[in-house]
């Protein structure tokens, strides 16, 4: 077996050695990313951390998390997807809840009954209605998941009228491609 060669732009080689200010860029990225773990909000972020508004934080937290190999992204990952998991959860309850049958009132006249009806067709029409608000979030959880992992990764391929084709992959594809290219 032979030894590989560092190739230009290796992880490690000077040309990728990170200025002062980098380091201080992802130091403040890191921490943003920490407290937004926590579930401290964005503007509080922005006055702890140094940044000018609510948007620096979230264009802070999405760099980190398109650099795919860094901690902090795995970290603000597996906390998105726990806090989906939670989301979920919630409204599978809301779903299965089952709630008690109307009770007939044993005695009543026809005005009454009527009225007692119609209660009993709203109620129900309101549980519905919630269902189906609970499964429209529960399709939007799942897209969220979804594209947290990747797992809608858009795939274009494009052929051009020699024998090559390109192919371009979703962000959470491209480490499994580049190792896969080693």
């Amino acid at each position: 077996m032979t030894a590989k060669r560092a190739t230009p732009g290796a992880r490690n080689s000077p040309s990728k050695r990170l200025s002062v200010r980098t380091v201080e860029i992802r130091r403040k990225q890191a921490e943003a990313v920490r407290l937004f773990i926590e579930g401290t909000p964005l503007r509080v972020i922005a006055e702890r951390v140094g940044y000018e508004s609510k948007a620096g934080v979230s264009r802070a937290i999405k760099s980190v998390l398109d650099r795919s190999d860094s901690d902090e992204a795995d970290a603000l990952r597996s906390a998105h997807a726990e806090r989906i998991g939670m989301g979920y959860r919630t409204v599978l309850e809301v779903i299965n809840r089952q709630h008690p049958a109307p009770t007939i009132p044993a005695a009543m006249d026809a005005v009454e009954g009527a009225k007692w009806v119609d209660r009993v067709a709203a109620a129900l029409e309101d549980r519905a209605e919630l269902r189906l608000r609970a499964v429209d979030r529960l399709v939007r959880l799942l897209e969220r998941e979804a594209r947290l992992h990747g797992l809608d990764a858009p795939v274009r391929v494009q052929a051009d009228g020699d024998t090559s084709i390109s192919v371009v992959f979703s962000q959470a594809l491209n480490p499994m491609v580049k190792e896969l290219e080693a």
